[in-house]
C-alpha cells in the first residue's frame, strides 16, 4: 500500500511497544511512526524514570539513601513525592514539564539504572504505566524496556531494537557533543552503557527481556530510515488486521 493511501485513523487503534537497550534508536523509531500515525501518542517509559532520577537528584538523595532512609515505606513515599502525567505537552511531573535538557545528559545518564533497577520504582512505573495505556482513547506508541513483556503484553505490534555497544555509545558521545555537554570520551560512556545494560539484563524485577512474539530490529544494519520503513510496512499490517472502524 502506498504510504499516502494509508491512513491510520481509518482503523482501530492498537497498541504499539519498543523494548530495547539504551541509545539504541527507538526515539527515532518512534518519531518516524508518530510522522505516519496521526491519531497515535507516544509513552516513554524510560523518561518516566529520568523523571523520578532527576526528582531525586535535585532532592540530593542518591539511589541508596533512598532505600535506605525510606525501608519498607519506599512505595508511600514515591507515590507522595512523585505525580507524573502523559498530555500533548510530554511529560509533567508534579505539575513541570520536562525538557530534554533536564530528562538527558552525563549529569543524569549514568544514574538512571540504579534508580530504575529498585523494585519498588520499578513497581511504581509500571503500574502507571499500564493506567496510562488502558485509559488511552487513542492508538499509543510504548518505549521502553518491558512494555510488551510486562507493561502491555497485549500489544498487537511488537519490536525489540538493538545494536552493538560501541556503536550505541558513539551515537551518544555525538549527541552530547552536538547539546554543548563536553568532557566525556565515548570509552566512559560505554562504560555506563554496559553497566546500564547488565542492570537492565539482570534485574530482579522487570528485566529487558526480547518479548514474545516482537520483531527484531537491528539498527546498526539499518540506516535511520530503513529501520522505520520496516517498522511501520509491520505497524500498518497490523493496524489493517485489527478491522476498520
Amino acid at each position: 500500500m502506498d504510504k499516502n493511501e494509508f491512513n491510520s485513523s481509518l482503523y482501530r487503534p492498537i497498541d504499539i511497544t519498543l523494548d530495547g537497550t539504551s541509545a539504541s534508536g527507538k526515539g527515532t523509531l518512534v518519531k518516524g511512526l508518530l510522522k505516519n500515525l496521526p491519531n497515535y501518542q507516544a509513552m516513554d517509559a524510560g523518561a518516566m524514570y529520568r523523571a523520578i532520577t532527576r526528582f531525586y537528584i535535585d532532592d540530593e538523595i542518591d539511589s541508596v539513601n533512598l532505600v535506605k532512609t525510606s525501608g519498607n515505606t519506599l512505595t508511600e513515599r514515591l507515590i507522595n513525592d512523585i505525580s507524573l502525567e502523559l498530555n500533548e505537552e510530554g511529560l509533567i511531573l508534579n505539575g513541570k514539564r520536562l525538557t530534554d535538557s533536564l530528562l538527558r545528559g552525563p549529569d543524569i545518564d549514568p544514574f538512571v539504572g540504579k534508580y530504575a533497577g529498585i523494585d519498588e520504582v520499578k513497581l511504581f512505573a509500571v503500574d502507571l504505566q499500564k493506567r496510562l495505556v488502558e485509559d488511552s482513547k487513542c492508538g499509543i506508541i510504548l518505549d521502553g524496556r518491558c512494555m510488551g513483556s510486562a507493561v502491555a503484553p497485549q500489544a498487537q505490534a511488537k519490536f525489540f531494537v538493538d545494536a552493538p555497544s560501541l556503536v550505541r555509545a558513539t551515537r551518544r558521545h555525538i549527541d552530547y557533543v552536538k547539546a554543548g555537554k563536553l568532557g566525556y570520551s565515548t570509552e566512559q560512556i560505554f562504560i555506563d552503557l554496559e553497566n546500564r545494560d547488565n542492570l537492565d539484563y539482570n534485574a530482579k524485577t522487570f528485566p529487558l527481556v526480547n518479548p514474545e512474539n516482537s520483531i527484531q530490529i537491528d539498527t546498526f544494519s539499518l540506516s535511520p530510515e530503513e529501520g522505520v520503513e520496516k517498522v511501520l510496512k509491520y505497524v500498518k499490517q497490523k493496524i489493517i488486521e485489527e478491522g476498520k472502524l
